[in-house]
């Protein structure tokens, strides 16, 4: 009896062994029919955003549950912008710029031509990095005559105290035509820096306008991207049966989030976090797709 009993739990044993590896298989062919579910149903129902989802990833944490993780080709960073840009590094490259961006698109391989072609059209011939850059040649020359004419001056007045009469005479109508050059260079200098502060200006409302254009886009996509995978949820939750109650469906919309702890240009992603209970009963029609929303935890990391 001692024996069959050793017999019977060795057998189920090995029966438990052989099934568990037969069940993540199965898992994971469900798992992956769900995410070309997932891809085909977002990629059809949002064509009139700019951002489109370029591709679903699956990946199964035993006991956790499934992570789907949604590339939109958003996940990327501007050099010069985040930690770098708050310290005031410049790293030669700039929003503005034509030409910077189509560099950086060569050296990065991060940016996405067709979803942020808005960022390689300016207005003007002439962007305004470029206009800066030329202000601050005029500023650097403006500089240089000023720093000659005021060395000019020191020297006249120091020959002044060592010159005769005819000499001094010439000195002084030197020194008069000085001051007329200098108060000239310093009006036109300040005419400059009033140049430079209006583009200054101007630069600065083109990239807030371009940020709250951007922020309205993401905000657009976010919206109709939730509705349309809580309702991808509710009308083919059924595939997800093999997954435990307990367990959790995470998606993660990568370079999509906020997160304001990282600075307001860092890249972050969009994450929601749904139980497969609430998942079930809105399959069940127990739960609207609008109430499952609001059941799962999101938030940007």
């Amino acid at each position: 009896m001692k024996k069959q009993l050793v017999m019977t739990c060795s057998s189920l044993f090995f029966a438990s062994a052989m099934a568990a590896p037969n069940d993540l298989d199965r898992l994971s062919q469900d798992l992956n029919i769900m995410g070309t579910v997932l891809n085909t149903s977002l990629s059809q129902t949002i064509k009139d955003s700019k951002t489109k989802v370029k591709s679903i990833e699956t990946t199964y944490l035993k006991a956790q549950g499934v992570v789907f993780s949604i590339n939109t080709g958003h996940k990327m960073r501007i050099p010069g912008t985040g930690f770098l840009g708050e310290l005031g590094v410049d790293l030669g490259f700039d929003l503005d710029s034509p030409e910077s961006l189509r560099e950086f698109i060569y050296l990065g391989k991060g940016f996405d031509a067709e979803n942020d072609a808005e960022d390689l059209e300016v207005a003007e011939p002439v962007s305004l990095r470029e206009r800066l850059h030329e202000l601050q040649l005029e500023r650097h020359d403006i500089s240089y005559e000023k720093r000659e004419v005021v060395r000019r001056q020191r020297d006249i007045e120091f020959e002044l105290k060592r010159a005769d009469a005819d000499r001094k005479k010439e000195l002084q109508a030197e020194l008069a035509k000085l001051d007329q050059a200098l108060e000239k260079i310093l009006a036109e200098q300040q005419e400059l820096e009033a140049k430079t502060a209006k583009v200054r200006q101007e630069k600065a409302r083109r990239l807030e306008q371009r940020k709250a254009q951007k922020d309205a886009a993401r905000t657009r996509f976010l919206s109709s991207l939730e509705a349309n995978l809580v309702d991808t949820f509710c009308r083919y939750g059924s595939g997800l049966n093999a997954l435990a109650n307990d367990e959790k469906v995470n998606v993660i919309v990568e370079g999509l989030g906020h997160s304001e702890h990282r600075g307001e240009k860092a890249s972050s992603d969009r994450i929601y976090v749904f139980s497969v209970k609430d998942i079930q009963s809105c399959v069940n029609g127990k739960v609207k797709p609008e109430s499952l929303l609001d059941k799962a935890i999101v938030y940007s990391f």
